[in-house]
């Protein structure tokens, strides 16, 4: 069974963090952790929340007015454990 949430959002000024109206790595962090909660609800029936990232690159900049595609699925299921995968992309 394959769980996938996937979200897509416009980055707002708000959210600009640097010069350049670039914006803070961690904010891609926080679209992983709301669709981590929804793949939890889906497959488990109640959220869960994120122990760990195993590996994080950050590719290329984002900045305020990008539309950012971001996606997420389980991996590996382990007793009281899932492993997700996620990407963000422009669009």
């Amino acid at each position: 069974m394959t769980v996938e949430s996937r979200l897509r959002v416009r980055v707002s000024e708000k959210d600009v963090h640097y010069a350049g109206g670039l914006v803070n790595g961690a904010w891609v962090l926080g679209l992983f952790g709301d669709i981590a909660t929804e793949v939890a609800i889906k497959y488990d029936g109640d959220e869960g929340l994120l122990a760990a990232y195993t590996s994080i690159e950050f590719l290329s900049p984002i900045h305020a007015g990008d539309f950012i595609e971001a996606t997420g699925r389980i991996t590996r299921v382990g007793n009281t454990s899932r492993t997700m995968d996620f990407e963000a992309r422009r669009v």
